[in-house]
């Protein structure tokens, strides 16, 4: 259902468009039409996902720069460790869309020195996703994977590939 909710809303907003488009060519000369027409008509088609293009660019360059994780120790092996998330679902300021912001956290029980830290970030649809309420997470349309974190880092694989032990 909601499938056939969100064409007929790329239906209207299509026809909108146009209208909008057609409205507009009639009050310019006739030479301008052609190019003018089709840049306006693009521009306004694109309008509502516009907040989620360029929160797209910000989403990928956060992950390029903060998506990994920092060895904190010459030498995790053998070393018994306690996760905990730090900070938790915060939002990064100054963004387009909502992203937020976890990090991960493991710390040797024994000394309290930081093992392994990473960061995880995940990224909410625009405002034109949010009004339509069709998504439960309110995923956005216009970026691929909506989240990104170090590779292996979330669960098992990272403490097994460093052979350090988590207790919880």
């Amino acid at each position: 259902m909601t499938g056939i909710l969100l064409f007929a809303v790329i239906g209207l907003w299509l026809w909108v468009c146009t209208a909008i488009t057609r409205a507009l060519m009639r009050r310019l000369p006739t030479w301008w039409h052609s190019g003018i027409g089709l840049l306006v008509w693009i521009a306004l088609l694109v309008l509502p996902v516009g907040d989620e293009i360029v929160g797209g660019f910000q989403f990928r360059a956060l992950c390029e720069r903060n998506a990994v994780f920092h060895v904190g120790v010459g030498n995790p092996n053998g070393r018994t460790t306690r996760y905990s998330s730090s900070p938790l679902n915060e939002a990064v300021p100054g963004t387009a869309i909502p992203i937020y912001h976890t990090g991960d956290v493991y710390t040797d029980v024994q000394s309290g020195e930081i093992v392994v830290r990473s960061d995880l970030f995940v990224a909410e649809g625009g405002v034109f996703i949010r009004a339509l309420g069709i998504a439960e997470r309110n995923a956005p349309i216009t970026i691929g994977r909506p989240y990104c974190s170090p590779e292996d880092v979330r669960g098992e694989r990272v403490h097994r590939t460093l052979k350090f032990s988590v207790i919880n």
